[in-house]
């Protein structure tokens, strides 16, 4: 019975405590238990808490301690950052976390004071090995980013930190090596990053640049199967040589597209045929044009100074199209069709200008001889018998002196009209008493003479001899011989048969040479003292050189010699200090290839009989293959007596050598030196020219 009561007892009491835990639940929360769990749910004790107390909007801030005192509710840890601050300074009213901390007043190098693994966060366990404070390298508000001084880093250990576990190291693609990283890196960077190339193994190039390891080739590289290094150097991409001896006729466009390697440019010439049309397939330049196809007039389409050359800063003033002087396959030979200087104006300019005009020698006895012209305008004078009009006059002096001495002096008095031009007369000592002699019959020269020609301008026959009032025949002519496209001489030719004569002469007294305009620019005669002939006023031949070439050139023209250093004849032009004086019996012919085919050089030669094979050679070429071009006679020399390597030049003279640049089997455009300095030819044959010897002499001017 006692049994009985008991359990009966206590399942009331069961019963009981169970309807109060109800109660309590219906009731709704008691004040002063479940306090702010950290957001886990969990309280203190790690139990689950089925209940918050009253929420805590209502909590006045900063006094989180009333309550969170570590009796009334959870408090400070033992490990809490030691602060007086109140808990909402850093902490949320609804949980622990996230908490704020507030580091403005964080005094510099005292981070582990709290950051030590116990109180806060500290360093991890594959921390780089320091014992600097945190803050040297970390935020004081945060771990990232972190800024690491390499400054005292020593070279080679690099890998004690950049391993890929303290601090990044090589990547799962990085190029097999075993070398430190500071031998293509920097201590402060990765990149830029430099790799030693030099013991790279040919062939081998791709086995980093596979555009994993290291930039391989790009989307439009051109397609090939070759090696890296058959085209690029081991040691950067550029400069890149490229073969291109598999290229197939036709198909330079496949890359040369301006994607996959550089195609026309903007200022091309607007063509649809193929590259190696008119390029090599090894190079850009030479390019060879063909002009089959050109229009007649539109030559300045393309040669207009940008798609193609056009005309250069000398050239003679002109609206006329190209092609009405130029070929339309190459700019030389040229025919000047269009510019002609006024023969009026040409004796006019004789005859106004005072002009004194010299040429020396050396004879065979070693004598310095000079001869001179002197010549003065006079006053218009008329003679109705004569010419209605009045007339032009000049005398003109001619002196021959030998070591200083005159030995010769002959006057000579001239006068003609201006228009329509006729030369009616010389009153001449070389005839005794014949000075007053009168042209009866003669010529009109024509109104214009064209420069580049050459003709007979003026023939007169017929003088009276007024002392003995008698007839006789007399013949002078003023004739132009070409010179240049822009210079002519012109010449006064005379045969004499008077009655009275014992023979028939016929002789070239002097020459003018004359430009456009009609200005004297040079003088020469036949005559010929103790064996030597006095030719040019004795022009200066001088030389140029231009490095960028490794070309040599030569004129005896001071305007051209200006001209070019102007810049006129393009970059990299400079005189040698060398030249010798022209003069002689024999004119030197010049010849130039052409820009294209070439040879982009100038030839020039005193031997007659080698100037007209190269002409008719030039006749008979066609313009697309490399020929020579005549240009002009340029001045006078002696040819030499024998020529050659052991030629030798007449008494008096100066020995002229030719050294040739070996161009036709170079490949190169030929081209040669010619100077009187043996030394300067010595030069050029260490740098493997060809020495061909004594080709020309010049006069020795004392």
């Amino acid at each position: 019975m006692l049994v009985i009561v008991k359990f009966y007892r206590a399942k009331v009491m069961r019963k009981y405590i169970f309807w109060i835990l109800v109660t309590a639940l219906i009731a709704g929360p008691s004040v002063g238990s479940g306090e702010h769990d950290g957001g886990d749910g969990h309280g203190e004790d790690g139990r689950t808490s089925a209940t918050s107390v009253g929420g805590h909007s209502s909590v006045t801030p900063g006094t989180c301690a009333t309550c969170h005192n570590g009796t009334t509710a959870k408090g400070k840890n033992s490990s809490h950052i030691p602060t007086t601050a109140s808990c909402d300074a850093c902490h949320q009213t609804t949980g622990w976390e996230p908490a704020r901390i507030n580091h403005s007043n964080v005094a510099t190098g005292t981070c582990a004071t709290c950051h030590n693994g116990t109180t806060a966060i500290g360093k991890k366990s594959g921390h780089i090995p320091t014992t600097a404070s945190c803050d040297t390298c970390h935020l004081t508000k945060g771990w990232r980013p972190a800024t690491v001084s390499h400054g005292s880093v020593a070279l080679g250990t690099c890998a004690t930190c950049h391993n890929g576990t303290n601090a990044r190291g090589k990547s799962s693609i990085h190029i097999s090596t075993a070398a430190s990283c500071n031998t293509c890196h920097l201590t402060t960077a990765w990149r830029p990053a430099t790799v030693n190339h030099a013991s790279v193994a040919a062939g081998t190039c791709a086995t980093c640049h596979n555009g994993a390891a290291a930039r391989g080739k790009s989307s439009i590289h051109i397609s090939t199967a070759a090696s890296c290094d058959t085209c690029h150097l081991t040691t950067a991409w550029r400069p890149a040589t490229v073969s291109h001896s598999g290229v197939t006729a036709g198909t330079c466009a496949t890359c040369h597209n301006g994607a996959t390697a550089r195609g026309k440019s903007s200022i091309h010439i607007s063509t649809a045929a193929s590259c190696d049309t008119c390029h090599l397939t090894t190079a850009w330049k030479p390019a060879t044009m063909s002009h089959a196809s050109v229009v007649a007039g539109t030559c300045a389409t393309c040669h207009n100074g940008t798609t193609a050359r056009g005309k250069s800063s000398i050239h003679t003033s002109t609206a006329a199209s190209c092609d009405a002087c130029h070929l339309t396959t190459a700019w030389i030979p040229t025919t000047i069709s269009t510019i002609d200087f006024p023969v009026e104006a040409v004796f006019t300019s004789l005859a106004s200008t005072a002009s004194t005009y010299t040429a020396s020698a050396v004879d065979a006895s070693g004598n310095s001889l000079v001869f001179s012209v002197d010549r003065i305008p006079g006053p218009d004078k008329t003679d109705p018998l004569v010419y209605p009009a009045s007339l032009k006059t000049y005398s003109q002096t001619n002196t021959l002196k030998k070591n200083g001495n005159i030995i010769s002096t002959k006057n000579l008095e001239e006068f003609y009209s201006v228009a329509p031009f006729y030369l009616f007369g010389n009153l001449n000592n070389m005839y005794g008493s014949s000075n007053n002699m009168k042209v009866t019959t003669q010529l009109p020269l024509p109104a214009t003479g064209r420069v580049g020609s050459s003709g007979v301008f003026y023939k007169g026959r017929n003088y009276i001899n007024k002392a003995a009032l008698s007839p006789d025949t007399w013949y002078a002519m003023w004739s132009l011989e070409a010179d240049s496209a822009t210079t002519a001489w012109l010449c006064l030719n005379t045969e004499i048969t008077p009655a009275n004569a014992t023979a028939v002469s016929t002789a070239e007294i002097d020459c003018f040479r004359i430009n456009q305009a009609g200005n004297i620019t040079g003088f020469k005669t036949d005559i010929t003292e103790n064996g030597v002939k006095l030719g040019y006023s004795a022009d200066v031949v001088v030389e140029f050189y231009n490095a960028n070439l490794d070309h040599y050139f030569i004129t005896a023209d001071s305007g051209e010699a200006a001209a070019i250093d102007n810049g006129s004849a393009g970059p990299g032009w400079a005189r040698t200090g060398n030249s010798f004086r022209s003069g002689g019996s024999t004119s030197v012919c010049r010849f130039y290839g052409s820009q294209s085919p070439g040879p982009n050089s100038h030839f020039y030669t005193v031997d007659s009989g080698e100037c007209d094979y190269l002409k008719q050679l030039q006749a008979s070429t066609p313009g697309t293959e490399k020929h020579w071009n005549f240009e002009s006679l340029v001045f006078v020399s002696t040819p030499p007596t024998t020529v050659g390597i052991n030629g030798t030049c007449p008494t008096g003279t100066t020995p002229v050598y030719r050294a040739y640049n070996n161009g036709f089997s170079r490949g190169v455009d030929s081209n040669h030196r010619i100077t009187s300095s043996l030394t300067a030819i010595q030069e050029a044959v260490t740098r493997g020219w060809s020495n061909e010897g004594v080709v020309m002499c010049a006069l020795n001017i004392q």
